[in-house]
């Protein structure tokens, strides 16, 4: 009798990381894109027609 050695799968696990890394990816650019509108919120909140919405008056 051949003895054979059974081999674990890590799919599920690969599958895992992938998608942790991916959601990190996600959160990180993200989190870098809010402080890009930190001057038109600005000028949005000093005067309302600065904003590309219409307004009602």
């Amino acid at each position: 009798m051949s003895e054979q050695k059974e081999e674990k799968d890590y799919f599920f696990h690969y599958i895992a990381i992938g998608v942790i890394i991916f959601a990190s990816v996600i959160f990180m650019v993200k989190n870098a894109e809010s402080g890009k509108y930190k001057k038109a919120a600005e000028l949005i909140a000093e005067d309302s027609s600065n904003s590309a919405y219409l307004t009602k008056p």
